[in-house]
């Protein structure tokens, strides 16, 4: 880590206009606009901050980092989060961006070899995956053919490696931030609906449905994430389809984004339905899908949901 990261740090709050007015190795005092002084706590990151390390942002903490990712910028904006990234300059005091120019939010995007969607499938398989897992292993979790598999591997040197039952991960911590950073999403079709029930009914009533119409229900959102890391009552509901489902035989309305109380989406990334889960009897979208649907998430407490999901998930991961 370079000696003068916190000198080139400082120097970006004076160009933003921020004093620090008393500080120590690991804490500094900053005056803010007019007599206000915040003290933070100073948390060096690696070279990189990613969506991971926003997620799990603790207050009255001020990140600092190389680089960073712009999703994870996104998400310290989001929870009114403090971080000075170096390059391109940005700094980032209770949300807000405080750094004017245009290099400001800027972020290189790093070319990452085969394509992404194969890419990404295969390890978010390797993710999931409680044990080691061969090439037939993945090509049927992927839906990819053990040809691909065999390139992409090659690709991930350094991230996987073979043993003698398969495939695993060189660090599941490491290539759960590079899969979070680069996913795109499932992406697809997406409709609102309206209802008036709890979120789990909702999901159940539209789930009895679209199994009726063979449109292969998968449960997403909140009642997901409730399935893995139960801590609070699910707020949302979200299904995956293979096809759109009109949902007005269940009672629903349809609804805008910012009105619907379900979203169905028909997602282009059907490698979702390959490594769902099953709870008795219902379908789930896998713990990894369901993390990057929380780290998407605006909620107030999305940042603590995250924390309490990949907790559960790292358990039994050892990072190598």
């Amino acid at each position: 880590m370079a000696t003068n990261r916190k000198g080139e740090a400082i120097d970006l709050l004076r160009k933003s206009s921020i004093d620090v007015v008393f500080g120590t190795a690991d804490r500094w005092d900053l005056k803010l606009a007019g007599p206000r002084v915040v003290s933070r706590m100073i948390h060096e990151l690696g070279r990189r901050l990613t969506i991971v390390q926003a997620m799990t942002w603790t207050p009255g903490t001020l990140l600092l980092a190389q680089t960073a990712d712009s999703r994870g910028l996104e998400q310290l904006r989001r929870l009114g989060a403090d971080a000075i990234v170096l390059n391109p300059p940005t700094v980032i005091i209770e949300g807000q961006d405080r750094l004017g120019g245009e290099g400001r939010g800027k972020v290189t995007t790093v070319a990452r070899g085969r394509p992404a969607s194969r890419r990404w499938a295969v390890l978010r398989a390797l993710l999931v995956a409680a044990a080691p897992l061969d090439q037939r292993e993945l090509a049927h979790f992927t839906g990819l053919t053990q040809q691909s598999i065999s390139r992409i591997l090659r690709d991930l040197q350094g991230q996987v490696q073979r043993g003698r039952d398969g495939w695993i991960l060189t660090s599941w911590d490491r290539s759960l931030q590079d899969w979070l950073d680069a996913y795109p999403g499932p992406g697809g079709t997406s409709t609102w609906w309206y209802g008036l029930d709890d979120p789990q009914t909702q999901t159940r009533d539209a789930c009895a449905l679209a199994t009726e119409l063979d449109a292969e229900p998968l449960v997403g959102g909140d009642v997901a994430v409730d399935h893995y890391a139960p801590w609070r009552t699910p707020r949302t509901a979200r299904l995956y389809t293979r096809t759109l489902v009109d949902l007005l035989p269940v009672g629903f309305s349809p609804a805008s984004a910012a009105d619907g109380t379900l979203e169905v989406v028909v997602p282009d990334d059907t490698s979702l339905w390959r490594t769902a889960t099953d709870a008795d009897g219902t379908a789930l979208i896998d713990p990894i899908i369901a993390l990057w649907e929380t780290a998407q998430s605006t909620a107030t407490d999305a940042a603590e949901a995250f924390t309490q999901l990949l907790t559960r998930l790292a358990t039994g991961h050892d990072d190598g």
